[in-house]
């Protein structure tokens, strides 16, 4: 298990706030460009600098969210323009926030100008803080240009014609957009006969691909036979920009085939979130196996893959449980094995996962934790009972 638990972003507006105020406004002052802008790879988040009024700051790159700027940084800009419209996240949770026009801000070489963003509030959820960043360069800011996440070499490069990049037309595919230009694609996930899913890509999530429970139920309807049921778990271990999702019915399942564009991925093991509002999305996971260019001028999405680059990973089997964050400790969030529910309870606190002691670390340092363990098949968990508040010692297997 490398990561402990998921935390996925992703901004989604209710439609009433979104007819309030548009945010695909603003422009990048120069009419040509093609510029490199070397990330950070935090835990699976792209982290790239930013300048406003010549100070430096940190924003997430997200394909799945507008353009954002959290309350710390807003304070010290001045922005006087605002108004204020509601919002929800991914976990349908709500709240009023403010809607500013920020007049410059320049990222490499490009200057924009008059971008229109959201304002949000870093106390909202505390995860924000331990990765850092001061807000969202999101896809409505990307709307007029291509743009392309090379992984290897950590590069981000936005330029305004795709003829700058070296995109072969045989990895592309056509897309379209949501209101936020949040591309959206066809995957396929079953030949003869054609079975496919539209996905938005959203480089704020950290999983590689996610169905929606809506898919998932036609296909169930449907009898497609490459999509199998492994096990379901009722709980929550998910993070939106506004906290944790509430507990919920999970669903994990094993596709035998997935393709995006041209690429074949085998035996994808995928968790479905039962909130029928989230579509289904690929996440950042996808860039560890390919270079992803997105033409948002074209409507085109290319995927070139990475060679010799092993898909192990994909097709390995989660844990029996799955911890998440509560009251800033780490927990059991979701129980997959059964055979196990008279021993672990939803809710008991993780106080060591195989070597790793969690007992002396602060919130952050838990978010941030990632850890390989070498244990193929069993490992050891140390718990506090959440009912009793007994400590207990168990082993735990990979889910059959």
């Amino acid at each position: 298990m490398k990561k402990i638990f998921c935390i996925i972003f992703l901004i989604s507006f209710i439609f009433n706030a979104y007819s309030q105020v548009d945010l695909n406004k603003g422009e990048i002052e120069q009419k040509h460009y093609n510029d490199t802008i070397p990330y950070q790879n935090k835990n699976g988040k792209i982290i790239i600098p930013v300048d406003i009024n010549g100070d430096t700051y940190s924003f997430l790159f997200d394909t799945g969210a507008p353009f954002v700027i959290y309350d710390d940084a807003y304070k010290k800009l001045n922005v006087k323009n605002s108004q204020e419209v509601s919002f929800s996240d991914i976990n349908k949770k709500s709240s009023i926030k403010k809607a500013i026009t920020l007049p410059k801000m320049t990222i490499g070489k490009m200057t924009f100008l008059n971008s229109a963003g959201l304002v949000l509030n870093k106390g909202d959820s505390k995860v924000i803080d331990c990765f850092g960043f001061d807000g969202v360069i999101g896809s409505t800011l990307l709307r007029n240009s291509v743009v392309q996440i090379d992984s290897k070499n950590e590069n981000l490069i936005i330029t305004d014609k795709a003829r700058n990049l070296s995109v072969k037309r045989k990895n592309s595919e056509k897309i379209e957009f949501d209101k936020q230009k949040t591309p959206i694609l066809k995957i396929t996930l079953q030949k003869n006969p054609n079975v496919t899913d539209e996905v938005i890509f959203d480089s704020g999530d950290d999983q590689f691909y996610t169905m929606s429970i809506g898919s998932y139920q036609l296909f169930q309807e449907n009898k497609i036979k490459s999509i199998s049921k492994i096990a379901t778990a009722k709980g929550s271990s998910i993070f939106g920009f506004l906290g944790k999702k509430n507990e919920q019915k999970n669903i994990l399942i094993n596709l035998e085939d997935v393709f995006i564009n041209d690429s074949h991925f085998k035996n994808i093991i995928s968790t479905i979130n039962t909130n029928e509002d989230s579509p289904s999305r690929l996440g950042a996971k996808l860039l560890e196996y390919g270079k992803v260019t997105i033409d948002y001028k074209k409507g085109k999405f290319y995927f070139e893959p990475y060679e010799n680059k092993s898909q192990d990973e994909l097709s390995k089997r989660p844990w029996s449980i799955e911890p998440t964050m509560e009251n800033d400790k780490m927990v059991v969030g979701l129980i997959w094995d059964k055979n196990i529910k008279n021993k672990i309870n939803v809710g008991d606190e993780i106080l060591k996962f195989g070597n790793t002691d969690y007992q002396s670390m602060d919130f952050c340092e838990i978010v941030l934790k990632s850890e390989k363990y070498k244990s193929e098949n069993n490992i050891e968990l140390k718990l506090k009972d959440v009912k009793t508040g007994k400590i207990k010692e168990i082993e735990i297997s990979r889910i059959k």
